[in-house]
């Protein structure tokens, strides 16, 4: 029997921690995972997970000139559809740092 479906990333992500753990590499600095685009002052719509419902202000977002109503278009180079794209997207992104933003 085939099965046709979504592998969730977080369930990837879970098995890269154990195999790192079992080889011995494990560091605390791996455990950012998936950090929610809110973390850069976007808030995305529900429906509608590439279009900014709200930039917090003074965040990187607001500073870098992202209003409502705007289209993300990629992050970090990855095409951003919804919020999983955007949390995809930001998971391989440095903690400090700068992130290319199109919209």
């Amino acid at each position: 029997i085939v099965k046709r479906g979504c592998v969730h990333c977080h369930n990837v992500k879970e098995q890269q921690e154990i195999d790192l753990t079992k080889a011995g590499q494990w560091t605390r600095d791996r455990v950012w995972r998936f950090p929610p685009p809110d973390n850069l002052g976007l808030i995305l719509e529900v429906d509608r997970g590439n279009v900014v419902k709200e930039v917090t202000p003074d965040s990187p977002a607001a500073k870098a000139g992202l209003q409502k109503g705007d289209q993300l278009r990629t992050l970090k180079g990855v095409p951003v559809h919804s919020f999983g794209d955007a949390t995809y997207a930001l998971d391989s992104a440095p903690a400090k740092g700068q992130v290319e933003v199109v919209w």
